[in-house]
């Protein structure tokens, strides 16, 4: 068979033409197909498209009805579907709001099995339907997203839900399902509850431990040989023996080593009373007091101030640490291999040996200990090493113990580890979760014997770790768990044995270590890996805080368009100090309820610790987060209702513990360096570790709290005075007044989070933020030295009162030389005398005090100012003084210089105040002549010079020649008489010859007189017989005969081995024991500035919420005002409007009216406002709106009342409505008020509340503007259709023509939506103007345009919302001339024939446009469809009407070119036919039509007869119209169209079939006049076009 095939090469559907006219490869309708590309025969065919199925309702999965998928992934190699679905809207895109109702759920979709699994659910998706899932991959299984709205996400698919659960709980909240992962903001703690000197709620210790040592530095140890009850023989000492009689008020402790467990056992009160060597029996002698000894065994060892913390078993390396200041802190490990940052690392781990004391002992047969000296002579302290070798690192856990794995999901914790001078951070361990929920744990008690160390235990929650303290009601003291047993087949009960008897009542919860904490006991090991330098410099995360792409790139998470942090505040109001630390203190306390009040109130008593307004209370009867609203003598107001009953136990902790002072025991020899400028800021961060930047303080006014003056952000702390007791000072430490409450403003716009609120179930939930914050500290002084030098002597040592407190000098030896350096940039190659640059402040000065063994004080705190002193020159002791040491002053002092026979340097030192001591300072010397070369023992010395009264045994002889190390001996000093002995010159002479009577002098003896020397001694004695001797003398004298001289044996000194000595050297006693100035002093190099600008992180963090909570509530002037009551914006949207015109009432903006409350929600009495409630300013846009006409006034509602209605005014009527610049639609209010004399500010940012538009036909039009909108009957040749009337929301539904509200029109687009003709297909033949709403027809110059019922729908929009409203609009066509005519005639084609008559309807329907013409005459015949023609006029196209000399031919063109036109059917033209042509594609409606009555011969009624045929009442309707021409129609019954004049048409019609063949006729036209025409709509039947 033939078969007829159609390619649609063109692709392309044509509804413009009719259908006889469409061009092959041209389509009329389609649907559901497309069209084949392939390459084979089928190219250009109509192939069916595949449609879509309803596989599955989610909306019956999960029950909500108005559900909405928001985003997909289709993960076709697992054939899975991830779906995103919600229920919420958000209608405030400037502000967006959270709904704890609205229900969000991820589901998976598996294609193959066709089951549907949901993964999470909950409000805290935070999902919204105008926030489509913009980014979302699947990464092997984590499942990522993003959405613009909230932070990037992502879950684990696998883990979601493993078993299909109908309400899957593995991803619960937020910090399950972030990106970024929960921040472990705080420090390790150091210090715990201490067992050694505490009680069950006593003191607390540090746990930075030294357990390897097994006493104290005054301690000691030794061997027992035999022993009574107060006695004991012992040997083989170690250490210090400490007794009664010593400088430390009482004797050492005496505890013993336990034989077989090798522990440290205490004698209790026992304490060592005396010691006495036996030197006989080389052992001692010990009593002791206070009590007994146990039995001992000989060869066990007693321990004198034992170390309480020794560890027999310690398993660590105690030098490990020795030389490190380490800093530790955590990770957590979460389950999908992500590490959380690291959390804020604790202050060195660093406490010196000997606790950082100068020991002095010098006691016979025990080791001598000189710190001071050493410290001198070494030029370094060499105890300053770290004595720790344990710590128990206390890692605060966000969430209890035995619940932290299920509510972050981490799988275990590292600990980190860094050295202070190495950049890497290192792994000391990891701690896996089982261990974490194992470490502690709660129970209830059982049926427990009385007074038994055996306690049932149920209700185990968490672990028992054997070792670890029970705490809790009923227990005493601080028993431990020494084992425990579960039931049989289970695990939460059985029975645990304490280390010590228990009276514990049945049901009541105990805890088993501290499940707040983990403790990690670190043993000085060396850590097990570092870490790489990614994740060392990832201080803070990089997850954006919203993004708006997501992209997987390399395996990598990418995210583009994105918000990356914050906007912090750009300041905080708060103060600092420095000064001394405070004693420890938790401020908490306790107490017990002695009476019951009320139903929030008790009386207590038996307090202890703090009990104040703010403290929350703890007890059963007593629900969480409630606190002390206040407290008059023993009655406290709690903040909610509590059921206690009288000796009812009540516990308190303070709101915030970064109120508490804690330094003191956990860093006990920490203090915050003097001299120095710091700047404190605080950075602030999220739950998920974005920080912001170091924010300061902007608060620079002097504030004193309890007796102390804060300052500003910056401030310097001096060096002590001497007001401060060093003994007893504790080190110091910058303590910060956090002022106001920190980062309460939120703004969505701006960036700022507010504050954190994790409650998902609240309105104000806010997972994003600000969560915690911690303080840092800049100080760019860093590196120095301390000089410790062998004492410091002030002036000279030639003169004591020269430049007295303006020069001193010390020996600069060892690396001291290195620490003052000398400049040694320009100098000669001769230099000997040098300066020094460094600037130098004292720290320790040498004591003026007489040394007095085993006391410390040699040496004396030295208080400078801020000057500086300065090194002006550093030289030789003999470049320096011009030192002879053959030849030394007298009294030589250089001996106070140390190791002055060496020639020290010794610097000379430029003061600002005098500093060391003068050279006599406890310093006993004399120097003498030596008067007889000899060797010997015993020195002669004459001419002595100084303070020979307290020589000593062990003084120091020195000299020309003498031995170093040479010291007086037993003999000891020996003086020169009192007097001499008379003599005469014999003669007289002026040589060192003399002539003496005779006498006893000896060689050696002095001699003194008229014209001899001092210092004059006799070399030589020549004893003439009968005749004066001759005496030989050092020196020449000048003397005459008889002159009286006066001779003297010398002193001696007694040296400890005979020496060589010379008459006429010189030679200096000094005293040993108390060298004078030569005790320890200390100065200070000034520090080298860094030039960085670098804030260092100190371990001090909190929580916001919890810190703004204590500011609130802890003031001791009384309750602050904490901001204002809970307000509903419902009313504050652009519909407000006066609810009275004259005179007008404005509304308010909230629901009901506000006023202050306290941290506790409570309202504030007035009687405590110093200033009431106030509008500071209204900031919108960055405009403050109050400024000169305020947009709004507060209202008291009753006089007193202290509650306000915050109501519109007439500059917010005349300016305010839901704006497209979303900043004006926020409006930030800033409140000030005076409670309690404390000033309050504070913030509430509200957003204007958008309406929805309506669209109006006219501004006259009536409530509610709603419904269709119908034109009137519309020419098609009319452009300009209707101009609709838009309103924004201001004023709501109130439209007022003759006074609309100012803003009623204002960012209002217009747009049309869809348009269809009246069979509903879909048409575009008008537009709608987007500012004016204007609607126009743009197909009135289309003539194809057809004429029809059009209903076009408007959309309205504004900023955020919008509106529909459909408009028909009635295009007809013109129709003219409905007439009757008759026709009266005779039937056949010759006369006679029967009469005929009947009536018909004819009307003319217009073109919409001119008709294009065009005529030629036909040349040439080419073929039946295609001629040659001349005489060409007007306009010849495709698609005209032909008519050949007048009469209308069956064919329209086809074609024309050139002479030639074709025709799309077959017509016999003939040579010089004419020929005209009309545009029959201008309008194919247009033509005359008739219809005849051909049933009704009566011909009464034959307007009814049709009206009837077309089933269109009488009064009006619809009549069908068929289109197509003759041809068209099924019967006469029906309207025919005829095309060309209207003649022609008349002759096509009586040619017709309606009308039989008459011989004769005449037609006799009427009008119609009833019923009216304009009451029937004519329609075409083919698309049933209405005319």
């Amino acid at each position: 068979m033939a078969e007829v095939k159609n390619a649609f090469i063109k692709s392309k559907m044509n509804k413009d033409l009719d259908s006889r006219l469409i061009p092959s490869g041209e389509y009329r309708d389609a649907s559901n197909v497309q069209v084949s590309r392939s390459e084979s025969s089928d190219v250009g065919a109509l192939e069916s498209v595949l449609g879509n199925v309803r596989i599955e309702d989610f909306s019956t999965i999960t029950g909500v009805s108005n559900i909405s998928c928001i985003g997909f992934l289709a993960d076709e190699f697992n054939s899975n579907l991830y779906l995103f679905f919600t229920n919420y809207s958000e209608v405030n895109l400037a502000n967006p709001s959270y709904n704890p109702s609205s229900s969000n759920f991820i589901f998976s979709y598996n294609t193959l099995s066709d089951v549907a699994t949901l993964l999470v659910e909950g409000s805290f998706l935070n999902f919204s339907k105008t926030n489509p899932i913009y980014g979302v991959n699947l990464l092997e299984n984590l499942l990522f997203w993003t959405d613009n709205r909230n932070q990037p996400r992502k879950i684990n698919v696998s883990l979601a839900n493993k078993n299909n659960a109908s309400n899957p709980t593995y991803y619960t909240n937020e910090d399950h399902i972030s990106v970024a992962k929960y921040n472990p903001y705080a420090a390790i703690q150091t210090y715990q509850p201490s067992i050694v000197t505490g009680s069950s709620v006593g003191d607390y210790e540090s746990t930075l431990k030294d357990v390897t040592s097994l006493y104290y530095p005054n301690g000691g140890i030794g061997t027992v040989v035999s022993s009574t009850a107060t006695t004991a023989i012992i040997n083989s000492v170690k250490g210090e023996l400490v007794v009664t009689s010593d400088n430390y008020n009482t004797g050492a402790s005496v505890s013993y080593i336990d034989m077989t467990t090798g522990y440290i056992i205490d004698v209790n009160g026992i304490t060592l009373d005396t010691a006495i060597y036996d030197t006989n029996n080389s052992y001692w002698d010990i009593t002791v007091s206070g009590g007994n000894l146990p039995t001992l065994t000989a060869g066990q060892k007693l321990v004198f101030n034992s170390n309480p913390y020794y560890d027999p078993k310690y398993a660590g390396d105690p030098s490990f640490l020795e030389d490190k200041f380490v800093r530790f802190a955590y990770r957590f490990k979460f389950d999908d291999g992500e590490n959380s940052l690291f959390s804020t690392f604790t202050q060195s781990s660093f406490i010196p040996k000997q606790d950082g004391y100068f020991m002095y002992t010098d006691k016979e047969n025990l080791q001598k200990v000189d710190d001071e000296s050493n410290a001198y002579r070494s030029t370094v302290v060499s105890f300053v090493e770290n004595k720790v070798n344990k710590l128990d690192l206390r890692i605060p856990l966000p969430f209890v113990n035995y619940e932290i794995g299920q509510a972050l999901k981490i799988t275990g914790i590292d600990v980190l580890y860094k050295e202070s001078d190495g950049l890497s951070v290192k792994v000391v361990d990891t701690v896996s979760i089982s261990d974490i929920e194992n470490s502690s744990g709660v129970f209830t008690t059982g049926s427990s014997p009385q007074a038994s160390v055996a306690v049932l235990f149920t209700n185990l929650k968490g672990g028992i770790k054997i070792g670890e303290i029970v705490k809790g009601l009923g227990i005493t003291g601080y028993p431990t768990v020494v084992s425990f047993e579960y039931d049989e087949n289970s695990t939460t009960s059985g029975v645990i044995t304490l280390s010590d008897i228990q009276s514990i009542s049945t049901g009541v919860e105990l805890t088993i270590g501290d499940p707040n904490f983990l403790v990690y006991s670190y043993n000085a090991r060396k850590p097990y890996k570092t870490l790489p330098s990614n994740e060392i410099i990832r201080v803070y995360d990089k997850v954006p805080v919203r993004a708006l792409s997501q992209e997987i790139i390399s395996n990598r998470v990418v995210y583009g368009n994105f918000q990356d942090k914050h906007t912090p505040p750009p300041s905080i109001d708060y103060n600092v100090l420095v000064s001394e630390k405070s004693n420890f203190n938790l401020n908490n306390g306790s107490a017990v309820v002695s009476a019951v009040e009320s139903s929030n109130s008790v009386s207590i008593s038996s307090v202890t610790g703090v009990v104040s307004v703010g403290s929350k209370a703890i007890a059963s009867g007593i629900p969480s987060e409630t606190f002390i609203t206040d407290v008059t003598g023993a009655i406290i107001t709690l903040s909610k209702d509590v059921t206690l009953s009288v000796s009812d136990i009540l516990t308190f902790e303070p709101v915030s513990t970064s109120i508490n002072t804690t330094s003191s025991v956990s860093h006990p020899n920490s203090s915050l360096k003097t001299n120095r400028t710091y700047q404190v800021g605080i950075v602030l961060s999220d739950r998920y570790g974005r920080q912001s930047t170091t924010i300061l303080s902007n608060n620079s006014s002097f504030l004193e709290i309890n007796g102390n003056g804060f300052i500003g952000s910056t401030l310097f702390s001096p060096y002590i005075d001497n007001s401060v007791n060093p003994i007893d000072w504790l080190g110091n430490s910058i303590k910060l007044s956090i002022n106001k409450v920190i980062g309460t403003n939120k703004n969505y716009i701006n960036g700022e989070p507010g504050v954190y609120n994790g409650e998902s179930t609240s309105v104000s939930y806010n997972p994003l933020g600000w969560y915690s914050f911690k303080i840092v500290v800049k100080q760019n002084e860093q590196e120095y030295y301390n000089v410790y030098l062998p004492g410091i002597m002030a002036s000279y040592p030639t003169n004591t009162t020269l430049e007295l407190g303006d020069t001193s000098h010390a020996a600069l030896t060892s690396d001291n030389i290195n620490k003052v350096p000398r400049d040694l940039t320009e100098i000669g190659p001769d230099q000997k005398l040098y300066r020094s640059s460094v600037q130098l402040f004292g720290r320790v000065q040498n004591s003026f005090e007489t040394i007095t063994l085993n006391t410390g004080e040699g040496s004396m705190q030295y208080f400078p100012g801020t000057a500086t002193d300065v090194v002006t020159s550093i030289a030789a002791m003999d470049t320096l003084f011009d030192y002879n040491n053959q030849d030394p002053p007298t009294p030589n002092l250089f001996p106070q210089f140390y190791s002055f026979a060496s020639n020290p340097l010794i610097g000379k030192i430029s003061t600002n105040d005098k500093i060391g001591q003068i050279a006599t300072t406890n310093f006993s010397t004399f120097t003498g002549t030596i008067s007889l070369t000899a060797t010997t023992d015993l020195i002669r010395l004459i001419g002595i010079s100084g303070d020979t009264s307290n020589v000593q045994v062990g003084d120091n002889i020195t000299g020309p020649g003498l031995p170093e190390g040479l010291k007086v001996d037993s003999g000891g000093f020996t003086p020169e008489p009192a007097t001499g002995t008379l003599v005469s010159a014999q003669a007289s002479t002026s040589t060192n010859i003399i002539q003496l009577s005779s006498g006893s002098y000896s060689i050696g003896d002095s001699l003194s007189g008229t014209g001899v020397p001092e210092v004059t001694f006799i070399l030589d004695i020549v004893v003439n017989a009968g005749a004066p001797s001759t005496v030989t003398l050092n020196q020449n004298v000048a003397v005459v005969n008889g002159t009286q001289l006066s001779y003297k044996a010398p002193a001696t000194i007694d040296a400890t081995i005979s020496v060589a000595t010379t008459a006429g050297s010189a030679v200096t006693v000094s005293s040993f024991e108390t060298p004078g100035i030569q005790q320890l002093a200390v100065y200070e190099t000034e520090p080298v500035v860094s030039s960085l600008d670098i804030f260092w992180e100190t371990s001090t963090t909190g929580l916001i919420g919890k810190i703004n909570e204590s500011i609130l509530t802890t003031s001791s002037s009384g309750l602050a005002a904490a901001g204002i009551n809970s307000y509903n914006t419902a009313p504050f949207t652009e519909a407000l409007w006066p609810t009275q015109a004259t005179p007008p009432v404005y509304p308010a903006i909230f629901t009901a009216p506000i006023y202050l409350v306290d941290a506790f929600g409570q309202q504030i009495p007035v009687s405590q406002t110093n200033s009431p409630l106030a509008i500071a300013s209204v900031v919108s846009g960055g405009v403050n709106v109050q400024a000169s006409s305020p947009y709004f006034v507060l209202t008291e509602t009753a006089a007193g009342s202290g509650q306000y209605n915050v109501v519109t005014t007439q500059a917010y009527m005349d300016n305010v409505y839901f704006n497209a610049t979303s900043a004006l639609n926020i409006f930030t209010f800033n409140f000030t008020a005076n409670v309690n004399g404390q000033p309050a500010a504070f913030s509430e940012t509200i957003t204007l509340n958008n309406e929805t538009p309506i669209i109006l036909s006219s501004t006259t039009e009536a409530a509610p503007h709603t419904g269709l909108i119908s034109t009137a009957f519309i020419q098609p040749t009319v452009q300009n259709i209707i101009t609709l009337v838009g309103y924004n929301g201001s004023a709501g539904v109130i439209v007022d023509a003759s006074n609309p509200p100012p803003n009623r029109s204002q960012d209002l687009v217009w747009s049309k939506e869809s348009e269809v003709s009246s069979d509903g297909t879909a048409t575009n033949f008008f537009a709608i103007n987007a500012s004016t709403g204007a609607i126009t027809n743009t197909g009135y110059q289309n003539t194809s345009m057809p004429a029809d019922n059009y209903t076009v729908r408007i959309k309205l929009s504004d900023p955020s919302l919008f509106t529909f409203r459909n408009v028909k609009i009635n295009m007809g066509l013109e129709v003219n001339n409905i007439v009757v005519e008759t026709i009266n005639g005779t039937l056949g084609q010759t006369s006679g024939g029967a009469a005929y008559t009947r009536t018909w309807f004819k009307m003319f329907i217009a073109p919409r446009n001119n008709i294009v013409y065009g005529a030629a005459t036909v040349s040439s015949i080419n073929s039946g469809t295609s001629i040659e023609v001349t005489n060409v006029s007007g306009t010849i196209q495709p698609v005209q009407k032909v008519f050949v000399n007048g009469v209308l031919a069956s064919t329209v063109v086809a074609t024309f070119s050139g002479s030639t036109i074709t025709f799309n059917n077959s017509f016999g033209f003939t040579i010089g036919d004419a020929l005209t042509f009309e545009s029959i594609n201008i309008d194919l409606s247009s033509g005359w039509y008739y219809y005849v009555d051909t049933t009704n011969l009566s011909q009464t009624d034959p307007w009814g007869h049709m009206i009837a045929n077309s089933g269109a009442p009488v009064t009006g309707g619809v009549i069908p119209v068929p289109s197509g021409g003759v041809s068209s129609g099924t019967s006469c019954d029906s309207w025919k169209r005829f095309f060309g004049s209207e003649a022609q048409a008349a002759t096509d019609f009586r040619n017709g079939q309606c009308i039989p063949t008459l011989f004769t006729f005449t037609i006799t036209p009427s009008y119609i006049l009833n019923p009216d025409p304009v009451n029937f709509t004519f329609e075409y039947i083919n698309g049933v076009y209405p005319a």
